[in-house]
């Protein structure tokens, strides 16, 4: 500092004028920098945190969620979602918030519905069904497609092991924690939610019973439950497909020409095992029968709709209904050709057990003068 002031003195007026108005400069550009430094900081944190579950980030103002009033449900007009979902689910092992530990974070809060908020969801339906383009459909039709996962469970072990380790009272807590959490992470879409493949194993686990009494009594938004089922014949005949050929991809998208002919070729000529066939049927059947009795019981506010319904008809009256009853997306004027052009996969299933099946006599005479005789086609 001595030395800079001898530098001075040593200067004319004007030019120590001139030095300090350099000096001045440069302090000010550099706090300046430094400034916008913080804030970029400041807002990645923000970012990285998930805000704790309560905000949305806009031009560096925090606005509280219960606040936006969106135009349109699914719009968020320039908001960014929560980027984190910090509940555990049986797709994701690694653990930050559960129940023991609930008290160290906030508890999510859901958008209000008749704010913009997306409607929560579950999706209850078993593989092989078509749940994952028919889930696409719905969401993109009504406003913004949103993804779709098991977040139970794919299978009956995982789902036991994911279900098993709850109890009543922490899978109460878990489903409304995770699918609040899951909204804020979309909260651009109209609808939200995960897939719950029911199996009569997990069905009566304790975290199971929590889970559905929650869904029942959770007003603020109501949860939507679809119950979707398949022809169970249909879905023997899937599995067997899959199983005869490994390489056939689940899902085939409208461009993939090799994957369509893998799925055309595997789909015919395959033979499926009948010896316990009417009793599997049977269980099928019981298993739909306990879990919408379940639903009924419970007063859950939930759907009944089936696959034939949605792909077999000859109209989208199923998918209005589904609609009307999400409160969002076309619930009139809604042609088959519209929905069509929703779905992201094609349909690879054959329409004629006759073509599909190499015993299909085999069959029909097994399910012959049996209330699954009407199950071919």
């Amino acid at each position: 500092m001595d030395q800079q002031r001898t530098q001075l003195s040593d200067l004319s007026p004007r030019a120590r004028n001139e030095s300090k108005v350099k000096i001045d400069n440069s302090t000010i550009s550099f706090l300046f920098r430094f400034t916008l430094l913080l804030i970029v900081i400041y807002e990645l944190l923000l970012i990285g945190s998930g805000n704790n579950g309560n905000y949305y980030i806009f031009q560096n103002d925090n606005i509280p969620i219960d606040e936006l009033d969106r135009s349109k449900p699914g719009e968020t007009n320039g908001y960014r979602c929560d980027q984190k979902v910090l509940t555990a689910s049986a797709r994701r092992s690694w653990k930050e918030k559960v129940y023991s530990n609930r008290h160290l974070f906030d508890a999510c809060k859901f958008t209000p519905i008749e704010n913009g908020g997306p409607v929560p969801t579950i999706f209850l339906v078993n593989g092989r069904s078509g749940s994952d383009a028919t889930w696409l459909a719905i969401t993109a039709l009504a406003g913004g497609a949103s993804p779709i996962g098991e977040h139970t469970g794919g299978n009956k072990v995982n789902t036991m092991k994911f279900l098993g380790t709850m109890s009543e009272e922490e899978g109460a807590w878990w489903v409304t924690e995770h699918l609040c959490e899951f909204t804020r992470r979309y909260c651009d879409k109209p609808i939200v939610g995960f897939k719950w493949k029911p199996f009569v194993d997990s069905w009566n686990l304790p975290a199971a019973k929590g889970i559905l009494k929650k869904i029942s009594s959770f007003e603020r938004p109501k949860i939507r439950v679809i119950f979707m089922t398949r022809n169970p014949l249909d879905v023997l005949i899937s599995k067997r497909k899959h199983q005869e050929n490994k390489n056939a991809k689940a899902h085939c998208r409208p461009y993939e020409d090799d994957c369509i002919k893998t799925h055309a070729s595997s789909a015919i000529g395959l033979t499926l095992p009948y010896d316990g066939l009417v009793k599997t049927l049977q269980e099928s059947m019981d298993a739909f029968e306990s879990f919408e009795t379940t639903l009924w019981n419970m007063n859950i506010s939930y759907i009944r709709t089936t696959y034939e319904k949605l792909y077999n008809s000859g109209d989208a009256v199923e998918w209005m209904r589904i609609f009307r009853f999400l409160g969002r997306g076309p619930s009139q004027n809604l042609t088959l050709d519209v929905v069509r052009d929703a779905l992201p996969y094609v349909q690879t299933s054959s329409r004629s057990h006759q073509e599909s099946l190499l015993n299909y006599l085999e069959v029909q005479n097994i399910l012959k003068a049996t209330e699954f005789e009407e199950l071919l086609h």
